[in-house]
């Protein structure tokens, strides 16, 4: 069993992997956040190791969804990249909105609000993309279907 294939990017994996992944990254990562804010209290360095592992965790976690979003992509054809160029216009709307919502009302508050629901619109878009339209049924560019297995 290679359980290092879920930190990689290539290859196809279908709608069903993907959100068992996304279930299982995410139980996981409530398990750990758990142990590392129970770690001993009566001790000064507590914070510090608790942050340690929560970083890495978020880190961890972070690195496997992306993989399987990205497989997902390459599933129906896309490329991953696209997470990246979605990720770019949401990160910039999002600053957006926060030098804009100082604005009040008028033009700089509606503007807001636009930009806004341009990143609900995105991440409802990536959220179809990635976990619920149908992958190619035969081979694509990113391999066969199943072809990027996260646990093989």
């Amino acid at each position: 069993m290679q359980v290092t294939r879920v930190f990689k990017f290539d290859g196809r994996i279908t709608r069903k992997e993907y959100w068992l992944t996304y279930v299982g990254v995410l139980g996981a990562g409530l398990c750990l956040g758990m142990v590392a804010g129970l770690l001993d209290p009566g001790r000064d360095d507590e914070p510090v190791l608790a942050g340690l592992v929560a970083v890495a965790v978020t880190l961890v976690t972070f690195w496997i969804g992306l993989a399987a979003s990205t497989k997902r992509l390459h599933d129906i054809g896309r490329s991953g990249w696209l997470l990246v160029k979605l990720g770019a216009v949401g990160f910039t709307s999002a600053i957006g909105i926060g030098l804009l919502s100082n604005a009040g009302s008028g033009a700089g508050g509606l503007l807001a609000m636009a930009l806004g629901l341009l990143l609900v619109g995105l991440n409802i878009y990536l959220w179809y993309l990635v976990g619920f339209k149908r992958g190619d049924e035969g081979p694509n560019e990113f391999g066969l279907p199943g072809s990027g297995t996260m646990v093989g």
